[in-house]
């Protein structure tokens, strides 16, 4: 993720929480956000700190969807991906056959 788009020379280590793409996660999962902030435009963290900071709460949070994902077999996935893919050309096939009768088109391809 970028975080500062905007750093310079000049501002290095200083960084902006408000125009961070990291920081608006820090407020959903730390505890202590605003002392990341305060660290963060004091330059007493840099951006790769921020992120491992972050790694590390969003981690519990998303261990259990890569335990069910784990359990899923690929077939498994295929299959419901074929059968939506199925659905939805059926649903298209029946729409366009429509549009050509509303424009006074006669053949099917």
């Amino acid at each position: 993720m970028i975080t500062d788009p905007e750093k310079t020379g000049q501002n290095k280590y200083m960084g902006r929480p408000d125009i961070c793409s990291v920081y608006p996660y820090h407020i959903f999962f730390t505890s202590n956000s605003e002392e990341i902030k305060r660290d963060c435009e004091a330059g007493n963290i840099l951006c790769g700190d921020c992120k491992k900071i972050l790694e590390n709460k969003i981690h519990p949070y998303i261990e259990n969807f890569r335990e069910k994902r784990a359990d899923l077999s690929n077939d498994l996935i295929y299959d419901v991906l074929r059968e939506g893919q199925r659905e939805i050309s059926r649903i298209a096939s029946g729409k366009l056959d429509q549009l050509k009768t509303v424009m006074g088109i006669n053949y099917h391809i």
